[in-house]
């Protein structure tokens, strides 16, 4: 395996508080599967390049947001994304905008010849830039590069013209895409279609990412292996595709599906790890973000599985993590962050949980630790979200215990969806509205 570089990639458009927790946990599963080869997250949309570059361009793309804000779900629902679209399409973006009811000035005072001249400008900047960076990566030895795109709702298409323009300039680099949104007719299509990448690894990450590694390493070819979870070029004919199976597998189909269809490649690959209840990583998701706040992921899947609008292929996979590693690690991190009392002792501590689902243990426990740490007169914040249906009244008392003692309940996130009680039957959201007003209160 000497000599590998494994790269995961997280997008541009991703908006920057957003932590990479499915970049994370991959790289932390390769890691650990394979002693001998350390991944690596390129984070784009952090990177310091690329920040540059969006603050030179800012002005020239910012009214297109205004533009298209009817248009979020086409486009992108942040300035991020619609700044990658203009990227990625440079003076080709300006009449897909127009056709989509956008004003032909977009809020500039330049003509149309000018706008498109910036507009080119602005995608040969950024694909230089992303060039230079890959070769960079390689080192003069592309073939011995991995790259994984981890693909979000939004970010498919800056994903799609970013590998192709590397594809271009470095043809022997592998690539390959991830995502919980990607389905495995999804992935078929998309990998049909874009001829660049070397295929899509469908569902849980971990696993079939370090499958795929290890096959790497050995020289296997990524377009034509056949592993579990992982669509390719290999995966072809309707054969493939068990018409038994519901489009969201549950955990129970997946583990029936281990011992009755040992070679179908149409399930998700989950993790030995898991497995077991509470599921134990080879590394606690608690980690420090770019603006020294605390990261919390509780679990993945979803214990409720069952809103019709939810396109994550895991969502009748609910996997919660050990709640006992969860809070010694939040532990480590808050004592770690009071150490440094002389250099940022002042600023906020925020602690901010990433999921949805939360236990009311895992509150019950939280609370625990925080009313026991003596803060030192430090604003400590707690941000979340949460179902309305998982609160509960063990939830409340954990919430407003730490509320008590001086924690701020600081940015809480109430995923309601809709008042209409119509509409929440319809979307099988699993509260009614009194209850979610109830949550709120």
């Amino acid at each position: 395996m000497g000599g590998l570089k494994v790269v995961v990639v997280v997008p541009p458009d991703v908006h920057e508080n957003v932590f990479p927790w499915g970049a994370t946990n991959v790289t932390d599963y390769v890691a650990a599967k394979h002693p001998r080869i350390s991944p690596q997250i390129w984070d784009m949309s952090r990177h310091q390049g690329f920040k540059t570059l969006r603050s030179s361009y800012d002005k020239l793309v910012a009214p297109f947001k205004n533009a298209l804000r009817t248009h979020e779900y086409l486009f992108g629902d942040t300035d991020f994304q619609v700044f990658m679209l203009a990227a990625c399409l440079g003076s080709q973006f300006l009449p897909i905008a127009r056709r989509s009811g956008a004003d032909g000035s977009f809020g500039t005072r330049l003509g149309h010849k000018e706008l498109s001249r910036k507009l080119d400008e602005l995608h040969n900047s950024i694909f230089s830039f992303i060039e230079s960076e890959v070769e960079k990566l390689s080192e003069g030895n592309e073939s011995r590069v991995l790259l994984g795109f981890s693909v979000y709702n939004s970010t498919l298409f800056s994903c799609l013209s970013i590998t192709k323009i590397i594809k271009n300039r470095f043809p022997r680099i592998s690539m390959i895409f991830g995502g919980g949104s990607f389905t495995f007719e999804i992935a078929r299509q998309v990998v049909n279609k874009a001829s660049w990448i070397d295929g899509i690894v469908v569902g849980f990450g971990e696993k079939a990412k370090s499958d795929l590694v290890g096959a790497y390493a050995d020289g296997a070819d990524l377009r034509r292996i056949r592993v579990r979870g992982f669509v390719n070029s290999a995966f072809t004919g309707a054969d493939q595709i068990d018409s038994r199976l519901s489009i969201f597998p549950s955990k129970k189909e997946i583990l029936q599906s281990y011992e009755n269809q040992p070679d179908c490649l149409s399930l998700p690959s989950i993790p030995e790890e898991f497995m077991t209840r509470p599921a134990v990583l080879p590394r606690v998701p608690v980690r420090s973000d770019s603006n020294g706040n605390i990261r919390v992921l509780a679990q993945r899947g979803c214990s409720y599985g069952r809103c019709t609008f939810c396109t994550q292929l895991n969502k009748r996979i609910f996997i919660p993590f050990d709640e006992e590693g969860l809070i010694r690690g939040i532990r480590t991190e808050i004592e770690s962050k009071l150490s440094q009392d002389g250099v940022n002792g002042t600023n906020p501590l925020e602690i901010v949980l990433d999921a949805d689902d939360h236990t009311d243990t895992f509150l019950e426990k939280l609370a625990d630790l925080l009313v026991s740490i003596d803060f030192k007169g430090r604003i400590v914040r707690l941000s979340f979200q949460y179902q309305v249906k998982r609160l509960n009244k063990r939830a409340l008392k954990a919430l407003v215990r730490m509320n008590l003692h001086g924690i701020d309940l600081y940015k809480v996130g109430v995923h309601i969806e809709s008042l209409n009680p119509a509409t929440l039957k319809h979307m099988k959201k699993g509260h009614t509205p009194l209850k979610a007003i109830f949550s709120v209160k």
